[in-house]
């Protein structure tokens, strides 16, 4: 019964991890054995914060448990920290922890399940600061960017668009409609909206806009609409020149 048991727990596809009321380590499947790199002679009956988590966390997630236990800490469902493998590389480890109670309902360990998310946070990290640089790029470019719904709001507008249209900044603009504070002529707006809803797009249109005080400018637009994997409309994207100066010598 016993070998059937621990065959169940070995074919389980998250680290299955069994400590005592001291940290010590009384079961530990196939997958935690992967994750870390060792054999199970090696890990069992060991103290698991002194022996398989960074120096630096040994102390502050050893805590944690003896907290646990002495039932100073109602729940401890959910936690992530890094473990380290016996090689030496760090691992982020997502855990779901149960407590193990005896007859008398006293706390003598935890039973924990956990998954490796190492891979999945860099990523989830890359993805961010990816991200963060194409934020940088749009708010900083020397034209003007938008993106807006059907009805005129702003999802985005950069830094060199308020600039253009005479905002103190983004933030401010973004307040603002692009249907009826932006487009001299509203309907104009709904007439290119018309024009980009079937897949077209225009390029270097001279269309009249008005600035926050109401004075106008003329800009150069390159816009098109923006799709869902429905094909839908999903936002309306655009590039913006201020060309007044040149409309003035015209």
């Amino acid at each position: 019964m016993l070998n059937h048991f621990k065959q169940i727990l070995d074919i389980a596809g998250v680290i299955l991890l069994v400590l005592d009321h001291e940290g010590n380590i009384s079961l530990i499947n196939k997958k935690g054995l992967e994750v870390l790199g060792y054999h199970e002679e090696e890990l069992l009956g060991k103290n698991w914060f002194r022996n398989c988590l960074p120096e630096e966390q040994t102390n502050q997630v050893s805590e944690v448990f003896q907290n646990l236990i002495e039932g100073n800490i109602k729940t401890f469902e959910n936690y992530e920290n890094t473990v380290l493998t016996k090689n030496g590389q760090k691992r982020l480890i997502a855990w779901d922890n149960t407590m193990i109670r005896d007859e008398q309902g006293r706390l003598i360990g935890t039973l924990s399940s956990g998954v490796d998310i190492t891979e999945q946070r860099q990523l989830e990290d890359n993805l961010k600061e990816s991200e963060r640089k194409h934020r940088d790029v749009v708010m900083f470019a020397p034209v003007g960017i938008y993106q807006t719904s059907r009805d005129g709001k702003f999802i985005v507008a950069n830094s060199r668009l308020a600039e253009i249209l005479g905002y103190d900044s983004a933030e401010e603009l973004m307040l603002a409609n692009m249907q009826d504070d932006v487009y001299w002529d509203g309907a104009e707006r709904k007439r290119l909206i018309d024009t980009y809803e079937p897949g077209e797009s225009v390029k270097d249109l001279e269309v009249k806009w008005k600035r926050k005080d109401g004075s106008p400018i003329w800009i150069s637009l390159s816009a098109h609409a923006v799709k869902n994997p429905e094909g839908t409309t999903h936002y309306f994207e655009g590039f913006v020149l201020d060309i007044s100066e040149r409309k003035k010598h015209e």
